[in-house]
């Protein structure tokens, strides 16, 4: 059997079940619900926006509901922004590792990604106003809460920092803060730092699961929603699925989305006590409790590929830092990447993490 230490994905809970199972319950019994999967939703109805802005509103406050937009993921949005944002060949910026689909997008669209170094707490500001000042960027994407993949949390003081500097160059700000609902320390989002220049991407995909596609972006303001719309208006691909928008509108409204969200959290900090009971020992070892990865560091000498491949050939599958690393990043840091939601089981974690310490000494 294969241990699988690659995806973050949401761990398996008892709670997850009974409740989806409750809720689609309750769309089955719907009067109108033959009607409401005749039809796209397109971005969202106007009920489910603003449910959807009043859950996601914790993170940036009061919202209106007419800066959202619901879509079909976080990937197919970011395609969306960057071809929409991104003109005049400008570049755009990325922390130097970062969610490989951004590197996979840019690259789709024939877009420079500049990497910016970062450190233990994120993207380095004096990086960041470097890069923004010999490249004239159009966007910097960022993921600054767990960062994916060294579970680091940039700091306010860096927060406000960042978003004074783009601010200072007029650049936009992506922020990806997927796993912001998990986070315990309650850090404002850049997003609600510098809302005239930001674009906030949410979704559920890590704390309900990855078959309900839904990403929740909040634009600027209402006239830059209806411009991203304008820039792809009859591209199916990017619209909300109905099915997915009712079944997270009434997990939202009924408050039941928090139970997931808390039981995901508590799983995933019980995953984090046994990775720290194996692993805890490693110089350097990257992550907190919150975090559904570590990131491990290799001693001097071992190869990432040679690791990779024995883990592989002793039924472990994990990632190394190459696979995150924007193009233009010829060092890169000795470490691995490890999940701590994707195994099935507690048991089958600490197997795959006891295999991996065996070959990381």
């Amino acid at each position: 059997m294969t241990i699988d230490l690659t995806r973050t994905v949401a761990p398996r809970t008892p709670l997850l079940q009974s409740i989806v199972s409750e809720a689609l319950g309750r769309l089955m019994r719907r009067k109108d619900l033959a009607e409401a999967l005749r039809l796209h939703h397109f971005h969202g109805t106007d009920s489910e926006r603003d449910i959807a802005a009043r859950w996601v509103g914790r993170r940036l406050d009061l919202l209106s509901p007419e800066r959202l937009l619901l879509t079909s993921g976080t990937q197919i949005t970011l395609q969306i922004l960057f071809a929409a944002l991104a003109t005049e060949g400008r570049p755009i910026l990325s922390e130097a590792l970062s969610y490989t689909p951004v590197e996979q997008i840019s690259s789709r669209l024939d877009l420079r990604n500049i990497g910016v170094s970062i450190d233990d707490e994120g993207l380095i500001p004096e990086a960041f106003n470097d890069a923004c000042r010999r490249h004239g960027p159009a966007l910097v994407y960022c993921n600054p809460t767990l960062h994916n993949p060294t579970t680091s949390v940039m700091p306010l003081e860096r927060r406000q920092a960042i978003a004074e500097i783009a601010r200072r160059h007029n650049v936009t700000i992506i922020e990806d803060d997927v796993h912001g609902m998990l986070d315990d320390v309650g850090l404002p989002p850049l997003s609600a730092l510098a809302p005239e220049r930001s674009w906030y991407l949410q979704t559920l995909s890590k704390t309900v699961g990855l078959g309900l596609r839904e990403t929740i972006l909040v634009c600027p303001d209402p006239v830059a929603a209806q411009k991203l719309i304008a820039s792809a208006p009859v591209f199916s691909g990017w619209f909300v699925p109905a099915l997915s928008a009712m079944l997270l509108a009434d997990l939202m409204e009924g408050g039941e989305i928090d139970l997931i969200v808390r039981d995901v959290g508590e799983e995933i900090r019980r995953r984090q006590y046994i990775a720290a009971s194996i692993l805890g020992h490693v110089p350097g070892l990257r992550t907190k409790r919150t975090a559904m990865n570590v990131w491990l560091p290799l001693s001097p000498g071992r190869s990432m590929d040679d690791v990779v491949l024995q883990a592989e050939k002793h039924g472990v599958c994990i990632r190394h830092s190459r696979f995150y690393a924007t193009r233009d990043r010829p060092v890169l840091p000795h470490a691995v990447r490890l999940s701590v939601t994707a195994p099935d089981s507690s048991e089958d974690l600490a197997r795959g993490l006891e295999i991996v310490k065996g070959l990381c000494g």
